[in-house]
């Protein structure tokens, strides 16, 4: 199509009714800002499209075409559904708060022109991710140079010092990002205790005994940081203290580790390092996470490292035995820190054999089999520890853990009075007496339904899934709008309670600042202070700070698998497998509305999504 067929002002009008409805479902504040910016974006998109050279910049028309189409399709019905998603009080809010508003004949148009315009928007950025350059299938990236190729361009000389060179820069980097947390440790000593952290020492120090709702693992490390600071004489307090420098250090070289990995494969200039350096070392959002007594961090950098080891498999680089060491301790680290790391795993095991199955001997020098191979044996070892071998001690996870969105399901159905059979009904009784649903079931969180004096966990051990399928049958709406309010922070894009949400480490009430919990504190000897003494630190180096929503980011991360497919760099989505894993997870069966902590790994890789986004046109020295 020439440009000239299609005058661009002819668009202005389809222009304005996307930007129209797009502004008005996306209800970003303020409204009439987001119109204008999105009118301007959809224009420049329509212009770029008409070219004359569209047939040159897009390698794979009809199925960019097609997946584009696919991808706005679902993304304005996500809209649409978030456009009536209804939060007040997130936590703590009944039914008359948090709800479902009723779809109106509005909706029909919305959808027909948010439709339009995000397929529109993707397909121009889709043209502006292939650059106007050829792709052959199944190259990893055609904008990049093998890591074999890359050792044969640089003189020998510069080949044997160039790994000390890295070395050395990842040291600096992960030193100074380091350094610029240690205030917070200072300020919020020793590190941001929360009531799952408490659970955790408690299981470690004995006073209870060890379930694997905290994963055991992290338990016993715990157990043995707690043991270290006893032994130096500084009681638990010191041992917490242990726990947080040693995550500072790992999510320290983690960080450094990926940001040099984006500047050297996009072939950024080196000070693109230290501004990214300075993003993950100066930003709140993210030394927070360094104290903060969870397994998330530890997690989300395990699964943030993994996915560069995934990348890896496509260029070369997965050759040597510290290679796949690494790879193996990073598979172990995610199965092991968190309970939903071995769906993780089995998603990405199942990825890969399934790409194995289809492409076979077309993969080299990619080597999936051995990673499929690794990942197998890592999630049998998995299996049978946290099974067998857990129960034989005694380790159980309590069922409401697992069951928690699936139960909310049904406490949604007996506290709005939906339909259930006698035997069902008699079920749900013997879990909670039905009169109370209505004032305990919270639509957008579990938490106080299964912490209530009154609620019983036995019944969840037995014909679970048969009361839920017969529930289901009953009231699949009612089951759709409780998925809805549960998980909602994970796919939608457009609810305002989620997208201004910032009380990443606030909302977990650290016990560090409550009196009410200091006997408790100090019955474990453990004794917070601010070291800085003033309360003025507490302002410079603030508790809560704003990130980019976990929603959001996954849409973007599915944008850019259509961009790797349709530049013909399929073996790239290896590289997204962990973070699809961890979506599919959370979007399934997470049991509250939104907290950042458990997407916490797709807000890490940015950086790197970005650079799979736009990959370079050349690749300059990296040093």
């Amino acid at each position: 199509m020439n440009k000239k067929s299609v005058p661009v002002y002819l668009c202005i009008p389809f222009a304005f009714l996307c930007a129209f409805f797009g502004a008005m479902y996306l209800r970003f504040a303020p409204e009439a800002l987001t119109r204008a910016v999105l009118f301007v974006l959809l224009l420049l998109s329509c212009r770029s499209l008409l070219s004359e050279q569209k047939e040159k910049v897009l390698p794979h028309p009809r199925r960019a075409l097609v997946l584009t189409g696919v991808y706005a399709l679902l993304l304005s019905a996500c809209m649409v559904l978030g456009y009536h998603i209804h939060i007040e009080s997130a936590y703590s809010g009944l039914m008359d708060k948090n709800y479902i508003t009723p779809y109106t004949a509005k909706d029909i148009p919305a959808f027909i022109f948010c439709f339009a315009g995000i397929w529109v928007l993707a397909l121009a950025l889709v043209r502006r991710s292939a650059g106007g350059r050829p792709f052959r299938a199944g190259a990893g990236s055609a904008a990049h140079i093998t890591a074999a190729q890359e050792t044969e361009k640089v003189p020998q000389a510069e080949t044997k010092t160039a790994p000390a060179r890295r070395a050395r820069s990842l040291l600096i980097s992960a030193a100074l990002m380091f350094a610029a947390w240690v205030p917070y440790l200072l300020i919020y000593w020793p590190g941001f205790l929360f009531a799952d952290t408490l659970t955790s020492l408690q299981q470690a120090l004995g006073m209870n005994v060890l379930d694997n709702h905290h994963p055991v693992l992290y338990t016993l490390f715990l157990r043995f940081c707690l043991f270290l600071g006893r032994s130096l004489g500084g009681g638990n307090t010191l041992g917490c203290v242990i726990y947080c420098i040693l995550q500072m250090i790992f999510l320290a070289f983690a960080f450094s580790l990926m940001i040099a990995k984006v500047q050297e494969r996009a072939g950024l200039k080196p000070v693109w390092r230290i501004i990214l350096g300075c993003v993950f070392a100066l930003t709140p959002y993210i030394a927070t996470y360094s104290i903060a007594i969870w397994k998330d961090p530890v997690f989300s950098a395990s699964l943030m490292l993994l996915s560069i080891k995934f990348l890896e498999l496509t260029d070369g680089s997965a050759k040597d035995a510290r290679w796949w060491a690494g790879a193996a301790a990073l598979v172990f680290l995610t199965i092991f820190s968190r309970n939903n790391g071995i769906y993780i795993i089995l998603f990405a095991d199942a990825a890969m054999l399934l790409v194995l199955l289809l492409a076979g001997k077309r993969l080299k020098p990619a080597r999936p089999g051995m990673m499929v191979l690794l990942l197998s044996g890592m999630l049998a070892a998995g299996a049978i520890v946290t099974g067998p071998v857990y129960r034989s001690f005694g380790i159980e996870s309590p069922k409401i853990e697992s069951y928690g969105i699936f139960f909310n399901q049904m406490a949604r159905v007996a506290a709005g009075g939906g339909e259930m059979s006698d035997e069902d009904r008699a079920y749900m009784d013997s879990v909670l007496e039905l009169d109370l649903y209505p004032e305990t079931y919270r639509p957008c969180c579990i938490d106080q339904l299964k912490w209530n004096q009154n609620f019983h966990s036995a019944p969840l051990e037995q014909d679970f899934f048969r009361h839920w399928f017969s529930m289901l049958g009953k009231n699949p709406r009612i089951f759709f709008e409780a998925w809805e309010l549960s998980s909602c922070g994970f796919w939608t894009v457009n609810v305002p309670a989620v997208n201004q949400y910032a009380r990443n480490i606030g909302g977990g009430s650290p016990r560090n600042f409550s009196e009410d919990f200091k006997p408790l504190l100090d019955s474990m000897d453990l004794h917070p202070a601010n070291l800085l003494g003033s309360p003025v630190w507490k302002e410079l180096f603030p508790l809560n700070d704003w990130g980019v929503p976990v929603g959001i980011i996954a849409w973007a991360v599915l944008l850019l698998a259509v961009c790797l497919l349709v530049r013909g760099e399929a073996l790239s989505l290896f590289a997204l497998a962990p973070s699809a894993g961890l979506m599919i997870t959370l979007i399934i069966a997470s049991p509250i509305w939104y907290w950042p902590r458990y997407g916490a790994a797709v807000q890490f890789l940015i950086p790197f999504y970005l650079m799979l986004m736009f990959p370079a046109r050349g690749r300059r020295a990296a040093s």
